[in-house]
C-alpha cells in the first residue's frame, strides 16, 4: 500500500510542494500536459535545482504576464470542470480550491463564490494546485499524511493592508492540523500551502512504514538559520 507523506519542514507553500513532488519523481511533461489542459491563460514553467543549507531541492516556478484584472472562486471552479483533466486531478484541484475559498469567505466575511483572487496570485494558485493533482495523480498514492507544521511569526503587506503572520486564511485553514509556532520572522506557511495539506492530509497517525523515496522543493525566501524546505516522503506500508 502506498502511502505519501507531507513533511513541511521548514514551510508549506503551492510551488513548493510542487517541487518536491517533481523531486520525488513525477515527470514535469505530465504536469505541463495537465496544466495546458486547463487554459487558464498563458504562462512559462521554470524547473530548476537549489541547494537550500547545503541540500539539493527543486526550484519551481511560473512566469506570468502581468495583469490587474481579478477572477473569483466561481470563475475558477468553472475553468476547472469544464477542462479536460483526468477526473482525479479534477477532483483534486476542486477540493483544494474549495479549501482555500472557503477560508477567505469566512475571513473576508463574503459569500464563498464571490471570493476574489487577483489575476496573477488566481493563475499561479490555479498552477500550483493542478500541477499538484497532477503528480498526486500520477503518484496515485493510496492515503496522505502530513507532519507537525511550522509557522512563522510578524506582519505583512497585503492587497486588503497590513496583517499578521501567519495569515488569517492560513490560520483557518489549519484549523485541526498539528501545528507548532517558531521564532521564525516571517510567512513560513502560504494560504495555498496550507489548504493542499488540509484537503489532502488525513488527521490520523502515520503508520509503520517503508520510505521508498524523498523529494525536496524549496521556497523563494531563503532564511540564514532556517531551512525553507518541503518535503515529501514515498512509503510503502502493509
Amino acid at each position: 500500500m502506498k502511502i505519501l507523506i507531507l513533511d513541511p519542514v521548514g514551510g508549506a507553500s503551492g510551488d513548493m510542494i510542487l517541487g518536491s513532488l517533481i523531486q520525488l519523481g513525477c515527470p514535469q511533461a505530465y504536469i505541463l500536459e495537465a496544466l495546458q489542459t486547463v487554459h487558464a491563460g498563458p504562462f512559462e514553467m521554470r524547473l530548476t535545482s537549489k541547494h537550500v543549507h547545503g541540500i539539493q531541492a527543486a526550484d519551481v516556478g511560473f512566469t506570468i504576464k502581468p495583469s490587474k484584472d481579478t477572477r473569483s472562486y466561481r470563475d475558477i471552479r468553472a475553468l476547472i470542470t469544464e477542462s479536460n483533466l483526468d477526473p482525479s486531478i479534477k477532483a483534486w484541484s476542486l477540493d483544494i480550491f474549495e479549501v482555500l475559498a472557503k477560508a477567505e469567505a469566512v475571513v473576508h466575511g463574503e459569500a464563498v463564490d464571490d471570493i476574489h483572487f487577483h489575476e496573477i496570485g488566481a493563475l499561479d494558485s490555479i498552477l500550483d494546485i493542478v500541477g499538484i493533482s497532477a503528480a498526486l495523480s500520477w503518484l496515485n498514492p493510496h492515503s496522505v499524511h502530513t507532519t507537525t507544521i511550522p509557522l512563522g511569526s510578524g506582519i505583512t503587506a497585503s492587497l486588503h493592508g497590513t496583517i499578521p503572520l501567519p495569515a488569517p486564511a492560513t490560520i483557518q485553514i489549519l484549523e485541526g492540523l498539528p501545528v507548532r509556532f517558531t521564532d521564525v520572522q516571517g510567512e513560513l506557511v502560504t494560504p495555498t500551502g496550507a489548504a493542499v495539506i488540509k484537503a489532502l492530509a488525513k488527521q490520523t497517525p502515520i503508520p509503520d512504514v517503508i520510505i521508498k523515496a524523498v523529494g525536496y522543493g524549496c521556497g523563494d525566501k531563503e532564511f540564514k538559520a532556517w531551512p525553507n524546505l518541503f518535503r515529501s516522503i514515498l512509503c510503502e506500508a502493509p
